[in-house]
């Protein structure tokens, strides 16, 4: 049996990532997180820059940066969609798009 301390989170068989955490596993793969906390064990050193630059937008800025990177993601996904099935043609494609999204917008919880 593994016994390591409270606070290390398995990502896989092979890496860990030990942080402020608590986990209570009722399996090897299952843990339990303390509400509120975020697992990200990636330095971000410009976080702080783009939280301040978000502070000083107006509430109509950000609407419209919203808005923006909204567009961007859909853009993203339907050329991923495109690249994987270029047999597709656009109303086949639109459709898949659809169906992908409501895929994503319909989980059960």
């Amino acid at each position: 049996m593994d016994m390591r301390g409270p606070g290390t989170v398995f990502l896989s068989q092979d890496r860990e990532f030990t942080g402020p955490v608590s986990t209570t596993p009722s399996s090897p793969n299952r843990h339990i997180y303390t509400p509120g906390m975020f697992l990200d064990p990636k330095p971000r050193p410009q976080r702080q820059r783009y939280l301040r630059m978000l502070a000083d937008m107006s509430p109509e800025q950000r609407l419209r940066k919203a808005f923006e990177l909204s567009r961007w993601s859909r853009e993203l996904f339907m050329a991923g969609l495109r690249d994987r099935f270029p047999e597709l043609g656009p109303a086949a494609l639109h459709d898949l798009y659809l169906e992908r999204l409501r895929k994503c917008h319909s989980r059960p919880s």
